[in-house]
């Protein structure tokens, strides 16, 4: 998607550029519009520091980096299984997320109807 900031207006703004010289400037929310869509297809968090090359000398710039990656713990939790196709079987799921290792549920013996129920986190 897009958006569109006016950074002309505010460089003109009197009250912007005096908000700029008090305090750091707000974090503003945005929708972003893609052509195709009547509604916003997401948001985006930013901030528009509009400054002179003589004031951008004297003034660090921040770092807007990553941070860094963390490891979650996802788990998956199978309470039944509904509409399988056989009138008595034994299921269990099996199940695996991107690279890692597959694990499976326990076996429910004799199912019937094509329903399962486990019990086993």
């Amino acid at each position: 998607g897009t958006t569109t900031i006016d950074v002309e207006d505010r460089w003109y703004n009197e009250e912007w550029k005096k908000m700029a010289k008090d305090q750091p400037m707000p974090v503003e929310r945005r929708s972003l519009w893609a052509p195709t869509r009547r509604r916003e297809q997401g948001k985006l968090e930013c901030w528009v520091d509009i400054i002179s090359a003589t004031e951008a000398r004297y003034k660090p710039p921040i770092n807007v980096s990553l941070p860094p990656p963390e490891e979650y713990e996802v788990r998956v939790v199978i309470w039944k299984l509904h509409a399988a196709s056989a009138e008595i079987q034994d299921f269990f799921v099996k199940c695996q997320l991107g690279d890692g290792k597959p694990q499976a549920t326990d076996t429910h013996w004799q199912a019937r109807h094509g329903c399962g129920s486990f019990k086993y986190r």
